[in-house]
């Protein structure tokens, strides 16, 4: 009967100790958000007789990120993203959405996104954007909206 209570004082310290490890990584995520600052704005422009919208995104503290990140932006039904450009990682878009993808952004302070959007409707696009890492074991996961 020893034994069997070691046993359980034994699972319950290493229970607590897991639980705290995962709590000192949640908390080091939500410091790492709370200096993580990221702008997106929506300016619009006329290319021509074309009404076209310029998108920026700029992540700003992003240097304690040290594995995957992504940014994601779903586009909204009636735009088409016709170019994209983002200074480090890998920059996609499809008809429904345009991301950038990060291996890692380990050293990087500032980074730069931005794609250009030709609309059929004469009224700004308004998605909601977001962006996604890793820090320690810990996903997370922050909406960003544009601001102008």
């Amino acid at each position: 009967m020893k034994l069997f209570g070691t046993l359980l004082t034994a699972l319950l310290l290493i229970g607590t100790l897991s639980s705290f490890d995962s709590a000192k990584e949640a908390d080091k995520s939500v410091r790492l958000s709370s200096k993580l600052n990221i702008k997106k704005s929506v300016s619009e422009f006329n290319l021509g007789d074309e009404l076209m919208y310029k998108v920026e995104v700029n992540i700003n503290n992003a240097s304690g990120i040290k594995g995957f990140a992504k940014y994601e932006d779903l586009i909204p039904a009636g735009f088409t993203v016709v170019g994209m450009h983002s200074d480090f990682g890998q920059a996609s878009f499809d008809s429904e959405r345009a991301k950038v993808t990060f291996l890692t952004m380990n050293h990087k302070k500032a980074i730069k996104i931005i794609y250009y959007l030709q609309g059929e409707l004469e009224i700004q696009p308004n998605s909601v954007s977001m962006f996604s890492y890793v820090s320690g074991n810990e996903m997370s996961r922050l909406k960003i909206t544009a601001t102008n």
